[in-house]
């Protein structure tokens, strides 16, 4: 499930962002363990047609994943920035869901 959040820091600054979880109340405790304060938590309604290419088109399957991430912890090995390195990997990419 997705979650749209809104929160309060231990500077009290107001802090939204999006967060996966399993259930709201799980959601909340991420938050929490974040060391942040909820004001506001709404779970994201995905429309169907993100839900059928999510399933269907853009799934990457282990070995695809087990590689970029092996690739990932060999540019990041080698003091490239992350930035860059998911940059690097994503213009070498043969597979549109790992771009």
């Amino acid at each position: 499930m997705h979650f749209r959040y809104k929160a309060k820091n231990r500077n009290n600054e107001q802090i939204e962002g999006l967060l996966d979880a399993e259930s709201e109340s799980r959601a909340a405790e991420m938050l929490l363990e974040r060391q942040l304060a909820v004001t506001e938590l709404k779970e994201i309604q995905t429309s169907g047609i993100m839900q059928f290419l999510g399933t269907f088109f853009l799934r990457v399957s282990k070995k695809d994943l087990a590689i970029f991430l092996r690739q990932l912890s060999i540019l990041v090995s080698a003091a490239v920035p992350l930035v860059n390195a998911l940059k690097i990997l994503a213009e070498q990419s043969a597979k549109g869901g790992l771009k």
